[in-house]
C-alpha cells in the first residue's frame, strides 16, 4: 500500500512538473515519491528473500533507490523550503553517489555486507521473514554518516 501511495503521488507530481517545468521543486518531489515506491517494494522483496545471494542482490540496487531518494529529497528541502546549507546539501549528494563505487566496484554482495552467509529466518505476524547472517562492510559507516549528516 505504501508503494503504491508513493507511486500514485510520484506520477500525479511528476504530471504538475510537465506542466511547470520551472518548478524544479514539483521534480524533485515527484522523484523522491517514485524512488520510496521503489525502495517500499524492495524492502517487501528483501524480507522474502530465500537465499543470501538474492538478499545481496536485492540490497546491491535498492543502495541505488535509497540514494535517488536522499539526494532528491536533500534538493527538495534546498529549494523548497529554502533551508539547509549548500555545502551540506553537496556533501550529502557526494556521499551517497560515492557510495555506489563500492555496492557495484569493489566489493561483492554490495555496500552493507561483505559477506552474506545465510538468512535466518524469523516469524511476525504469521508471516515468515528472512534477515541476513554475514559480516558487515566497513563502507557501511559511510552510508550511516550520509544519513546522519540529512537530520542536520
Amino acid at each position: 500500500m505504501v508503494a503504491g501511495v508513493c507511486l500514485t503521488l510520484g506520477v500525479l507530481y511528476f504530471l504538475v512538473w510537465v506542466r511547470m517545468r520551472s518548478s524544479w521543486e514539483t521534480l524533485l518531489f515527484a522523484i523522491a515519491a517514485i524512488a520510496a515506491a521503489v525502495v517500499a517494494l524492495q524492502d517487501l522483496s528483501l524480507i522474502h528473500s530465500r537465499t543470501p545471494a538474492e538478499f545481496g542482490q536485492t540490497l546491491r540496487w535498492m543502495h541505488v533507490s535509497v540514494a535517488v531518494l536522499v539526494i532528491s529529497l536533500v534538493w527538495f528541502i534546498r529549494l523548497y523550503l529554502r533551508s539547509g546549507r549548500r555545502w551540506l546539501a553537496w556533501l550529502i549528494s557526494g556521499m551517497r553517489a560515492l557510495i555506489m563505487l563500492p555496492n557495484f566496484l569493489l566489493v561483492y554482495p554490495n555496500a552493507t555486507y561483505q559477506q552474506i552467509d545465510s538468512l535466518r529466518s524469523m516469524s511476525l505476524l504469521g508471516e515468515t521473514l528472512f534477515a541476513p547472517v554475514g559480516e558487515m562492510n566497513p563502507w557501511r559507516y559511510l552510508i550511516q554518516a550520509s544519513t546522519l549528516l540529512l537530520l542536520f
